[in-house]
């Protein structure tokens, strides 16, 4: 008898074993097989009157004669560019790379230091004396195929002005010099290696005249503040008016981190014109 009534209980609970199991189961498929009908609603929706808006008409597209100013000053900008970039020159130095151990390294390299422009037709560069402070001889990238060695004739450091004279000939024509007196907020185009990048354009205008610029070996004078953008390497680089004459060189930017923050210095033409000509005359 003890043996029925085990028996019978294991039967009972094993039935209410099963009865869960598939209670719970059986939920768990219809949730997921069988999408629950929703209610539908019951009310229609009420419509809200609203009084409509002011019509208002799409904002205008410009038309193509409008555009024509535009158009011109791109056209211009790329012109000047296209004849002054020849005549703007990359100064690379040469660099020893150090030994590496079981790698075959370049026992020279040569990196940019900074930019120059052809002054005139007999080989002369011009670019700040702290371009080529370190050595006598540099190398001049004319452009992607072309390098020329030079070699430095002259270094005012007051006016922090250098002048190199290349070893061969380039057909290239020299920049003009401005002749006319430089005013704040005349456009303007800079051109330079900044980082390396060769033959890099900014625009800007002056932004002011006449500055002293305090540095190492003394004081510039008549410095021109600019705003179109320079970096490390634009130094001795140009700084075009609109007829793409040079105004000024490159020579020092201000900045608080490294990059450029919004006002770039370069040196006035009569300054290159007093003192280049010295500087070549050196015997």
């Amino acid at each position: 008898m003890r043996i029925i009534s085990l028996i019978a209980v294991c039967m009972v609970l094993c039935a209410c074993n099963f009865t869960v199991e598939r209670e719970f189961y059986s939920f768990g498929d219809r949730d997921a097989m069988t999408p629950i009908a929703l209610t539908p609603p019951t009310r229609t929706p009420e419509r809200i009157t609203r009084t409509p808006w002011p019509t208002q008409q799409p904002v205008a597209t410009q038309a193509l004669t409008d555009l024509a100013v535009i158009s011109a000053i791109e056209r211009h900008t790329m012109q000047l560019y296209s004849q002054s970039e020849p005549a703007v020159v990359a100064i690379e130095a040469a660099f020893s790379h150090p030994p590496v151990d079981g790698v075959d390294v370049p026992t020279e390299m040569f990196v940019s230091q900074g930019s120059g422009f052809v002054y005139d037709d007999q080989g002369h560069i011009v670019t700040n004396a702290h371009v080529v402070n370190n050595d006598t001889t540099y190398r001049i990238r004319i452009d992607e195929q072309r390098v020329i060695s030079a070699t430095v004739i002259g270094r005012d450091r007051t006016n922090d002005l250098a002048v190199l004279r290349l070893e061969e000939y380039v057909d290239i024509a020299p920049l003009t010099l401005r002749q006319q007196p430089v005013q704040p907020g005349m456009w303007i185009m800079a051109i330079g290696n900044p980082f390396g990048l060769r033959d890099s354009a900014s625009v800007g205008i002056v932004s002011g005249i006449a500055r002293d610029l305090p540095h190492e070996f003394g004081i510039m004078r008549d410095i021109i503040q600019v705003d179109a953008a320079v970096n490390p390497g634009s130094s001795g680089g140009v700084i075009l008016d609109s007829t793409g004459a040079v105004l000024g060189l490159i020579t020092a930017m201000q900045s608080g981190n490294g990059n450029f923050s919004g006002i770039g210095y370069a040196i006035p033409v009569r300054t290159i014109e007093a003192v280049v000509p010295t500087l070549i005359s050196i015997p």
